[in-house]
């Protein structure tokens, strides 16, 4: 009859390692979960990021654009001098060298053009891509918010299941202790387990 005090006691002790593993499992799942509410706000970041980068690009672009409307208005004021000066040369050989300048004119002129309508659709282009990233932040903000909501309450009723499995184990071991102690046939006295 001495076993059957030890197989109370076993069992007692595989009771208290169920509520200890069932404990330590929803203590993992509760780790967990602030990692992924950390790597949800780090992905939101990177959008609001991306936001950013593109912006910048667009407030560089503007001032390039800026930049080359002002050569532009220099190269024309430039070539309007050479043309009048047309007028005032009194040789043939002045009168081909203020040409040559003027055709220089014109072509610095048409590749400022280029270069302002290049800009043009750069920003045309990041325009679109400023729209896109902002509608892709604004969906992972929202989509972050849901989640990371879920994932809180998630962990509230995931410490509240904790909560009640501590509780059950100090009900269950305070029963335990409470239960009379019998004599065995043999004299050795055992709890009974429920």
């Amino acid at each position: 009859m001495h076993g059957d005090t030890v197989d109370a006691q076993l069992q007692t002790l595989i009771e208290l390692q169920g509520f200890d593993a069932r404990i330590a499992g929803l203590e993992t799942e509760a780790a967990r979960l602030p990692r992924q509410i950390e790597a949800l706000q780090t992905a939101l970041a990177d959008a609001k990021k991306t936001v950013e980068t593109i912006k910048t690009k667009v407030d560089a672009t503007k001032k390039d654009l800026r930049t080359r409307e002002k050569d532009l208005e220099v190269a024309n004021v430039k070539r309007q001098k050479l043309e009048a000066k047309l007028y005032e040369v009194k040789t043939n050989k002045e009168y081909s060298a203020v040409l040559l300048e003027i055709e220089e004119a014109k072509q610095e002129k048409a590749k400022t053009e280029e270069d302002i309508l290049g800009l043009m659709e750069m920003q045309e282009r990041l325009a679109v891509e400023i729209k896109e990233a902002e509608q892709r932040f604004k969906t992972r903000e929202e989509q972050a918010r849901q989640d990371e909501d879920m994932k809180r309450q998630r962990a509230q009723a995931e410490q509240a299941r904790r909560d009640q499995v501590r509780r059950d184990e100090e009900v269950w071991l305070h029963q335990q202790q409470n239960q009379p102690v019998r004599p065995t046939p043999m004299g050795v006295p055992f709890r009974r387990v429920s």
